[in-house]
C-alpha cells in the first residue's frame, strides 16, 4: 500500500448517522420556512403600513421596538 491511499484511508470520515441526517434536515425546513414567511411578509410592508396609516419613522420605530422586545 503506497502513502496516498493510507492517509486517505485514515482521513474518510465516518458515513453521518440517521440522527444527523435527520437533524441537518430539520434545520433546513425550518431555515426555508422562515424564510418563506419574511419574504410573504416583507412583500406586504408597504401595504399594511399604508393600511395602519404609519408614517416612515413610526413604522421604522415600532420596527426597531418590536425587534429589541
Amino acid at each position: 500500500m503506497n502513502e496516498t491511499s493510507a492517509n486517505s484511508a485514515r482521513c474518510r470520515a465516518p458515513a453521518p448517522s440517521r440522527e444527523a441526517v435527520r437533524a441537518r434536515a430539520s434545520v433546513c425546513l425550518v431555515f426555508m420556512i422562515t424564510g418563506s414567511a419574511v419574504g410573504g411578509w416583507s412583500a406586504r410592508v408597504p401595504e399594511v403600513r399604508h393600511a395602519v396609516g404609519m408614517g416612515e419613522a413610526a413604522w421604522g420605530l415600532a420596527n426597531t421596538a418590536s425587534t429589541g422586545g
